[in-house]
């Protein structure tokens, strides 16, 4: 068979370009990482599978609420302690709050008994050995209290590195005494020389002073999130699951392009950020930005709020470059006005407290395509449930209400 042999291709739904099918992949609708293993929207390129994971999902995944998320509903329950921080009681008392084997617990935090004094042993002329006592210029945990359960791999962290400060600071004495003069003069009187490697008397131990106790009246943790980067991973969810559903031609709306417009945009070329690091020095232009690389082309995306964004890029000045990159901000600002009113959620977030079976009933996320007649109009939306509910939006896809036999509802139980 003579010549080359034509290639597949097929269409990404993302893009609208042709690929060869070697280089398209399956998106997964709801992340992976909220323990999605198999739903999935075929037919998306490389590219823009890792755009979607480098603009808006790994910071998101990487939030401190998410990772609290995570961790609280995780299906396979963290063995821990991990403590994790302060809550307001019904009581009106603030506690510690820490996690073990699923469960939250209240206990507090490990005390240390610091010292800035320690006990080495050195060896005379005549070979006997002597001990002194010398000032430190640092202090060192001598002892963790706290119940023992929690004071646990945390507190003996901190003893080792304490222990390790201490035993690197007394080789550097052995090496040059005068480094501690009080230590210098106790070796010539005693006519003494320091053992070649330091004996530290250093006790670590850990007292139960506190009792745990299993959470009972524990408030829920209030947070605000990223409004910008949660808007991006809700409609990414929301736009594919209905691409996966309805069909992609579906989304060819006005309403369904600005959502595709919003995840996927929203960053700045390199040429453009290399010449506004001219303008104003690279320090100012790391402040704004972040940035990555995709498929061998690096992007930089905004550390703020589009609103935020766009006044910090204001402030920069009128240069050629800075004007250009103005426009950006401008635009990113834009088009997410134009986006906000296609969702409907809260980006304050309430967690817990929860235990067992009520955990276990959070375990779950549903994406529920739905008619809506909003503002005078039909339209179709996607009702985004993550969590149970800690996380419950309405993303509207298209301008008109698209035919379905029914309401269609998919649920990921994990």
């Amino acid at each position: 068979m003579g010549g080359s042999e034509q290639r597949e291709q097929r269409r990404c739904n993302y893009c609208g370009t042709d690929h060869p099918t070697d280089e398209l992949s399956d998106e997964h609708i709801i992340p992976e990482y909220m323990f999605n293993a198999s739903y999935v929207l075929p037919d998306v390129c490389i590219r823009a599978n890792n755009y979607m994971a480098v603009a808006f999902e790994t910071p998101v995944r990487l939030s401190p609420t998410m990772r609290e998320i995570l961790l609280l509903y995780s299906p396979k329950p963290a063995k821990g302690p991990i403590y994790r921080g302060k809550v307001q009681t019904e009581r009106g008392t603030t506690e510690d709050l820490w996690l073990k084997d699923g469960e939250e617990y209240f206990s507090s935090l490990p005390a240390y008994v610091e010292t800035d004094e320690v006990r080495v042993t050195v060896q005379t002329a005549d070979g006997d050995s002597a001990q002194t006592t010398i000032k430190l210029p640092f202090k060192v945990a001598a002892r963790a209290e706290g119940a023992a359960e929690f004071v646990g791999a945390s507190a003996e962290r901190r003893l080792q590195a304490d222990k390790k400060k201490l035993e690197s600071y007394l080789a550097s004495i052995r090496e040059d005494p005068e480094r501690n003069p009080a230590f210098a003069a106790f070796l010539r009187a005693s006519d003494a020389r320091p053992r070649r490697e330091p004996v530290v008397e250093m006790t670590v131990t850990r007292q139960s002073t506190t009792s745990e106790s299993v959470v009972s009246d524990a408030l829920p943790r209030v947070t605000e999130v990223d409004g910008d980067l949660y808007a991006k991973q809700i409609m990414k969810i929301a736009w594919t699951h209905a691409c996966r559903q309805l069909g992609r031609e579906v989304l060819g709306n006005p309403v369904g392009d600005a959502i595709l417009g919003f995840i996927a945009g929203g960053h700045i070329p390199e040429d453009v950020v290399v010449a506004v690091s001219g303008e104003v020095g690279a320090g100012q232009v790391d402040s704004l930005l972040r940035d990555s690389t995709v498929a061998g082309e690096r992007f930089y995306w905004w550390r703020d709020s589009p609103e935020i964004a766009a006044a910090k890029a204001m402030a920069l000045g009128n240069g050629s470059a800075t004007q250009e990159l103005q426009r950006f901000a401008g635009g990113r600002l834009q088009a997410a006005k134009e986006c906000r009113q296609f969702i409907k959620w809260s980006k304050v977030i309430e967690i817990g407290p929860e235990r067992g079976d009520q955990l276990a009933g959070r375990r779950f996320h549903a994406l529920t395509i739905e008619d809506d007649g909003g503002r005078g109009r039909t339209a179709t939306v996607v009702r985004v449930v993550l969590f149970g509910g800690i996380i419950d939006a309405k993303v509207q896809v298209a301008d008109r209400v698209v035919p379905h036999a029914q309401v269609l509802e998919k649920r990921i139980d994990f």
